[in-house]
């Protein structure tokens, strides 16, 4: 489930970080990582971004991963989104880099590209500082729905090849605008945290169910902080809401703003199979 990635570079980044997310790897079990960098046509030469590749690859530890790279020439976000799919390649790993607003209008976010059209996992890595000594996850966070299609996170969260001590599910929700209808909303929401937490007990040292009432955007980064997050799990759904469209998905702007790691999975509707 998470054997191979596909790590996308610019040569922008610090050396330090593109190691540090390969090592970050370790808590998927990852054994098979290649490296894409997307030529700018006329802007640079595709000999350069050999090189480049090359020196980066010599810096990685040979003896835990199978690496390789690709070079492609066209529109970036599209061309890396094509190669997660050609090469079959189970997740795509992006080191983030925080953009101002400014920027994000004049120049778009490759990343929030990637993370809008893509039916591939998408794994945004943030250090916010300086490299860790050890890879090891203490907290996971997973922002859960009573939507049904939800019940396809469980293989990702039950898998052995995530690596982690405790797992908080969360449910953030608006009240509903009457008493029986905030019953029965109640009644939902508890079932499918108890569920999740029997699912995935045996999986981590402790699992703790948290539900809220808010904005969903508001309460995920709330609990991410309280509960000192290292990664935000959250699944997308395929059919995004015209709203969302404009004003963005809530994972987008979770990946864009969370102070964490962020894996964000696809899903299909549990009727479109």
């Amino acid at each position: 489930m998470f054997d191979s990635a596909l790590l996308p570079v610019n040569f922008h980044e610090p050396l330090w970080v593109i190691k540090s997310l390969a090592g970050y790897l370790e808590n998927f079990n990852t054994r098979r990582i290649v490296l894409i960098h997307v030529v700018s046509s006329g802007l640079e030469s595709t000999s350069h971004a050999h090189r480049h590749l090359q020196k980066i690859l010599a810096e990685i530890d040979a003896d835990s991963y199978d690496i390789e790279y690709v070079v492609r020439a066209g529109n970036e976000a599209h061309e890396i989104c094509n190669v997660a799919v050609e090469r079959e390649l189970e997740f795509i790993c992006l080191p983030w880099k925080r953009k101002n607003f400014l920027q994000r209008t004049l120049q778009g976010s490759v990343s929030q590209d990637i993370i809008r059209t893509t039916n591939v996992p998408v794994f945004v890595y943030k250090t916010w500082g300086t490299p860790r000594e050890e890879n090891c996850l203490q907290n996971i966070l997973y922002a859960i729905t009573t939507d049904p299609y939800h019940e396809k996170i469980l293989p990702y969260l039950k898998s052995e090849k995530l690596a982690a001590h405790n797992l908080y599910l969360l449910y953030v929700g608006e009240r509903a605008p009457d008493p029986e209808a905030e019953k029965q909303r109640r009644k939902a929401v508890f079932e499918k945290l108890n569920y999740f937490k029997s699912e995935c007990r045996e999986y981590f040292d402790e699992v703790r169910a948290i539900t809220t009432v808010g904005n969903p955007k508001r309460g995920i980064f709330k609990a991410a902080r309280k509960y000192d997050a290292e990664l935000i799990l959250l699944g997308k759904h395929e059919q995004v809401k015209a709203s969302e469209k404009v004003l963005g998905s809530t994972a987008e702007r979770i990946a864009h703003k969370a102070g964490c790691s962020v894996l964000i999975i696809p899903v299909a509707s549990t009727e479109e199979g």
